[in-house]
């Protein structure tokens, strides 16, 4: 009989338990008198912006004569978006395995993949960036990022510059690290803004 009241005992302390913790819970956010006012602190609507950054990550799956859905919508705010910008491609951009060589039967796909991130930035008068992705890396390695590198920084250079020379004076690096490997770089967006 003591085993069933020892039982019995267990499960209502639980329950009560149970009852106990449920009725401290609520759905009012927390915060820590530290960070409280943080509505308090942002800028006025009316305040002018340093600087604007859009990223944009998984844009390479783009299939011939289709692209992604969204594109259309990203380089109309592209178009409008003034100097003081940026846009960083996170990475997978070309599914699904990367850049492969010149003579491979997927190659034109890859291509088109990099043509319709490129395209979306034609016009658009803030910094770009390409960073790679596992998916950029996936069957080519290091020379398809190399390859990858080198057609993205071709075509933003010959556009944007006028040159796809890279040892001119108005070349620009657009893939980042640059040759897929290195140390972290920092890059200086603004006087704030690293």
């Amino acid at each position: 009989m003591k085993i069933n009241q020892v039982q019995v005992l267990s499960k209502v302390a639980l329950i009560a338990f149970l009852v106990t913790l449920h009725s401290c819970a609520n759905y009012k956010l927390q915060y820590t008198d530290e960070v409280a006012a943080w509505q308090d602190n942002t800028p006025a609507a009316s305040a002018e912006l340093d600087h604007s950054i859009y990223l944009i990550g998984d844009a390479g799956n783009s299939k011939e004569g289709k692209t992604i859905p969204l594109f259309p919508l990203l380089k109309k705010e592209l178009n409008g978006a003034s100097e003081k910008s940026s846009v960083i491609f996170l990475g997978d951009n070309i599914y699904p395995v990367g850049m492969p060589n010149k003579s491979d039967e997927f190659r034109p796909a890859a291509e088109f993949a990099l043509d319709s991130q490129l395209d979306l930035v034609k016009d658009f008068k803030g910094e770009i960036m390409f960073i790679p992705g596992n998916h950029d890396w996936t069957k080519y390695h290091l020379k398809g990022i190399k390859r990858q590198e080198k057609y993205i920084e071709k075509s933003l250079n010959r556009h944007r510059n006028g040159t796809d020379d890279k040892d001119n004076d108005a070349w620009e690096d657009y893939f980042f690290p640059s040759g897929g490997c290195g140390d972290p770089e920092v890059i200086e967006v603004n006087e704030r803004l690293v």
